[in-house]
């Protein structure tokens, strides 16, 4: 009754356990083209759902993941500058600017998911550029 182990250089696997990080193929491949499958519906039904979709899920990952946006895209040096201090050890600056950045996204999606977003930005460049409710 013992599990089968591997070893691979030092790292030993333990194989017969139902937590292994890796999902077989046969899983995984149908799992990524089912997703695909309904992506693509979704922005065939509805263009606008779809990219609502999108953007929550890029400002949602914004704020739970701060810290990877932080290594792939560096510091902003005008958050550093001018939103730091007073938020505790490691708040503030990019931090704040990456979090930020994402309510602001998830926001935004849903005003226009609504059309709320269109109707305000006609009504406020509406004045410059002679269109929507000035004509």
């Amino acid at each position: 009754m013992n599990p089968k182990v591997r070893s691979n250089s030092s790292v030993a696997l333990n194989v017969s356990s139902p937590y292994t990080p890796f999902v077989p193929l046969k899983v995984l491949i149908p799992l990524l083209v089912g997703i695909s499958i309904l992506l693509v519906v979704i922005f065939l039904v509805s263009l606008r759902f779809g990219i609502t979709l999108m953007l929550v899920t890029i400002g949602f990952l914004m704020v739970w993941k701060t810290s990877w946006f932080l290594q792939m895209f560096g510091r902003v040096p005008w958050a550093e500058e001018h939103l730091t201090g007073g938020f505790g050890a490691g708040a503030g600056g990019s931090w704040l600017w990456y979090k930020l950045l994402g309510i602001i996204t998830i926001v935004a999606a849903i005003l226009y998911l609504t059309g709320i977003l269109q109707a305000l930005l006609t009504n406020i460049l509406g004045v410059f550029f002679s269109s929507g409710v000035y004509n």
